[in-house]
């Protein structure tokens, strides 16, 4: 009986190990990054027409539309003050828009809702290069159109204005960003 259930034991024991292994296999097995292939250009989607409020020198938002950087990869980055991603990325994406100026658009777009956010994110987006267009979504319509669940969300179009990807990550610094980007400012 005693051999009978430390059999038992070691069955059970045995199970328990093999499939945590296996769990452990496919967290390792899974890639680190969520970003995807541009893909067939004939396959992507085309961009959202909704105008972006661009802040202009004159510190009043203009409607710009993203057809305005045709010719450019554009990045538009949705971000909150309140997110520490988001804000560590701002740094990496000053010195990506310097690297790649000729053929490469970054637009900062903050999604904060109420005012003391949308202040704090204001103080923080003057301290980025004035290269970088900053909007602000103050009704909420970009947050709503771009479906938006988490943050930083990166929408990449390519050089005709259409989506090439679309994900939440911080994604600096990873060779599958500067691939997808290189492909898509190589493609004409």
């Amino acid at each position: 009986m005693k051999f009978a259930a430390g059999l038992l034991i070691v069955l059970v024991l045995g199970l328990i190990f093999y499939n945590s292994h296996e769990q452990i296999a496919q967290i390792h097995d899974t890639p680190r990054t969520n970003i995807p292939d541009a893909g067939p250009i004939s396959a992507r989607p085309p961009a959202l027409t909704i105008p972006l409020p661009i802040v202009g020198a004159d510190g009043h938002a203009h409607a710009v539309q993203t057809s305005q950087w045709r010719g450019k990869v554009v990045h538009l980055v949705f971000w909150a003050q309140w997110c520490e991603p988001c804000r560590a990325e701002l740094p990496m994406l000053e010195k990506e828009q310097a690297r790649r100026h000729n053929d490469y658009q970054a637009v900062l777009i903050d999604v904060d809702q109420d005012e003391d956010g949308r202040h704090k994110a204001a103080e923080i987006a003057k301290k980025i290069d004035p290269e970088i267009p900053k909007a602000f979504d103050d009704d909420g319509s970009l947050t709503t159109a771009y479906n938006i669940q988490a943050l930083p969300l990166h929408v990449i179009l390519d050089r005709e204005g259409r989506i090439a990807a679309m994900f939440t990550s911080t994604i600096y610094q990873q060779p599958e960003f500067d691939r997808l980007i290189d492909e898509l400012v190589r493609e004409r």
